[in-house]
């Protein structure tokens, strides 16, 4: 290969030099090119015997201040007959131009200059603006994914939450009663858990569709706020007792609603048996 030209061109050029075996450098003092050997790298060789070069050389690459011609058609079909057919490649990257346009014309002779340089430039531009576009898409694909991951995180704890916070109201209840439930026995108190765990998951069944529905749109923050305001969830799982949950004074002491002590009760627990009819044949047994 045959660089011709001011070393600062080639200062960081070292990329043309991938899998070339020998890189030969002139301008037009010997010494000059000596010095552009110093600097860049190559062998040096006098631009007079530039001809002789050119019949071995298979790239040449051109960058001079010249207002003419360095190269011309003459000198190259002159080297071409002594090259017996091997294609010789030309690249001007100066302006103005090194290399006579006319050397495209001779057989086995490729001259490439900067217009067609800004082409190539142009054109893998072209093709990288493209896969870009693709990237882009795939990133906003990964990214919407990504929020409604996000979301979710914020969903399914709260739907635990909430389920947490109704089964404590659920057990907290039937342990209240449990005075009143003495006289089940443990199939009928097995029924009643299944009965009270049945409403519960009933009630919740619907907000909890509707929690996992909404997860990936922009409004599931709305719906995650209303239900932790309206079931009082705080973050840590308790959740607002319901009205009535606590028992009065009154009803924890026994009394009735004029004061008085509560007497023995006319029906026993058969009265809320699962199942039972509650007639009065079974509170008197």
């Amino acid at each position: 290969m045959i660089r011709s030209g001011s070393a600062r061109v080639w200062k960081n050029s070292t990329s043309f030099a991938r899998g070339v075996r020998v890189i030969l450098v002139t301008r037009r003092t010997f010494a000059a090119a000596r010095e552009m050997e110093r600097r860049v790298g190559g062998r040096a060789v006098p631009f007079e015997d530039l001809e002789g070069y050119l019949a071995a050389a298979d790239i040449v690459i051109s960058s001079t201040s010249a207002p003419h011609y360095v190269v011309t058609r003459e000198r190259v079909q002159r080297a071409a007959r002594r090259r017996r057919g091997r294609p010789l490649f030309f690249i001007d990257i100066a302006v103005p131009r090194d290399l006579d346009p006319a050397i495209a014309d001779i057989d086995g002779a490729f001259l490439y200059d900067i217009d067609d340089l800004e082409h190539v430039v142009a054109r893998n531009r072209a093709e990288r603006e493209k896969e870009a576009v693709k990237a882009q898409a795939i990133v906003v694909e990964e990214l919407a994914e990504v929020d409604a991951w996000l979301r979710a995180l914020e969903v399914v704890p709260t739907i635990a939450t909430l389920r947490e916070a109704v089964e404590r109201i659920r057990t907290g209840e039937l342990e209240r009663l449990s005075g009143r439930l003495s006289g089940l026995d443990d199939d009928q108190r097995a029924q009643v858990e299944q009965l009270t765990s049945a409403i519960v998951n009933k009630i919740l069944h619907l907000p909890t569709v509707t929690m996992k529905e909404v997860a990936g749109r922009d409004e599931c923050y709305l719906y995650v706020d209303a239900v932790r305001t309206l079931f009082g969830l705080n973050g840590n799982g308790s959740g607002a007792e319901p009205p009535g949950a606590v028992e009065s004074p009154a009803a924890s002491r026994g009394t009735d609603a004029d004061g008085a002590a509560e007497g023995p009760r006319a029906t026993d627990a058969t009265d809320v048996r699962p199942g039972g009819d509650g007639t009065e044949g079974d509170a008197t047994r």
